[in-house]
C-alpha cells in the first residue's frame, strides 16, 4: 500500500498551530507530510523530496 504525500503550505504564520495540528493527525493516519517549512532548509526544494 503506497502512503499518501500531504504537502502542507500556510498563507501565514498565524496558521502555525493549525497547521501543526493537522499534520500531527495526517501523520496518525499513515501519510507523509511535508510542511513547506521543513524545505526551506532542504537542498533542492519539492524535487529534492521526491515530491
Amino acid at each position: 500500500m503506497n502512503r499518501r504525500k500531504v504537502f502542507l503550505s500556510p498563507a501565514a504564520g498565524q496558521f502555525r498551530e493549525s497547521r501543526n495540528q493537522l499534520a500531527s493527525d495526517l501523520r496518525a493516519i499513515g501519510c507523509e507530510v511535508i510542511v513547506r517549512s521543513q524545505l526551506q532548509s532542504c537542498r533542492g526544494g519539492i524535487a529534492g523530496r521526491g515530491i
